[in-house]
């Protein structure tokens, strides 16, 4: 009896843990369908700025790319 009891604690216990890693990946995969769709929007590129990411010390933040005057400098 006293296993039974265990056992079901220990499915409780990690169904909570599942269900929430699924909840934090459905919201993941949101932000992803987002950003995928603000990728194809039309840009003509930089007008006058030519960016140049040193990926040495980007961290992939995407700040230089939220303030740059220029819009959405690195779309193709």
């Amino acid at each position: 009896m006293n296993n039974l009891v265990g056992l079901l604690i220990a499915a409780v216990v990690t169904l909570f843990f599942v269900r929430r890693y699924l909840k934090e990946q459905k919201v993941r995969e949101a932000r992803a369908q987002e950003a995928a769709k603000k990728g194809t929007l039309r840009s003509d590129g930089p007008q006058s700025q030519h960016p140049h990411i040193d990926t040495e010390y980007c961290i992939g933040c995407a700040t230089c790319t939220t303030v740059c005057p220029e819009g959405d400098v690195l779309a193709p």
